[in-house]
C-alpha cells in the first residue's frame, strides 16, 4: 500500500496542466510515485471518456507535465469536462467525489 504522506506532489487535484505534447489535462487523482497524476486529457475536439492516463513531471518520459495552466485554460477544460458529464450523466464514473466536486463548481 502506498503511503501518500511520504510522496511529493507539486500539483493538486483539479489543477489543469499543460502536457509536453501540447494538450491540456486536468488532474483527477495522485499516483503512487512522486509527482505522478491520473489525468483526463482535453483533445482539440473535447475530452474523450476512457482516454485518461497517468502523467508525471519526469522529463525523461515521452509525455510529461510541463506546468500549471492559466485560469482561462482551466475554465476551458472544466467546461469541456462538464459537457461530457452532462452528455453521459448516467455513467457510474461520474458518481466519484472528483466529478461531484466539478459538478458543484468547487474546483
Amino acid at each position: 500500500m502506498v503511503d501518500y504522506k511520504k510522496l511529493l506532489f507539486d500539483y493538486k487535484i483539479g489543477d489543469v496542466v499543460l502536457l509536453s505534447n501540447g494538450l491540456l489535462a486536468i488532474i483527477e487523482e495522485n499516483g503512487g510515485y512522486d509527482n505522478q497524476y491520473w489525468c483526463d486529457i482535453c483533445y482539440p475536439d473535447g475530452i474523450h471518456l476512457g482516454a485518461a492516463n497517468w502523467f508525471s513531471t519526469n522529463k525523461l518520459l515521452e509525455v510529461y507535465i510541463v506546468g500549471r495552466c492559466c485560469n482561462e485554460e482551466k475554465e476551458k477544460v472544466l467546461n469541456e469536462l462538464k459537457c461530457v458529464m452532462n452528455k453521459y450523466s448516467h455513467y457510474p464514473i461520474f458518481e466519484s467525489e472528483f466529478y461531484q466536486t466539478i459538478k458543484r463548481d468547487e474546483i
